[in-house]
């Protein structure tokens, strides 16, 4: 019998509304291949959070109040450039069309 090993998908979450964070990880969290790491609420928490956790995927909101999502990911991408390991960031905008 052939065992498999399935790796974690380490995911950080940056999200300026509670509600929202809380209801991402919990759907997130029913996954057995991925495990929530962390947790910012601003742009600016997510960047200094995910360069010490070294997640492998940040969910980034598009629009939070403090530096937003467009703003830290760029950021990010800056702050980690040459590091092999970088996270992957995904930007989400849940936002209602305007």
């Amino acid at each position: 019998k052939r065992e498999y090993r399935m790796e974690v998908i380490r995911v950080m979450l940056a999200e300026d509304h509670k509600i929202v964070r809380e209801g991402t990880r919990q759907i997130l969290e029913h996954a057995d291949q991925i495990a929530v790491v962390g947790e910012a609420e601003n742009g600016v928490e997510a960047v200094r959070l995910a360069g010490e956790l070294r997640p492998d995927v940040i969910v980034m909101d598009v629009r939070m109040l403090v530096f937003d999502g467009e703003i830290s990911a760029e950021e990010a991408e800056l702050h980690w450039q040459g590091f092999v390991d970088m996270p992957r960031v995904e930007i989400c905008d849940c936002s209602p069309s305007e």
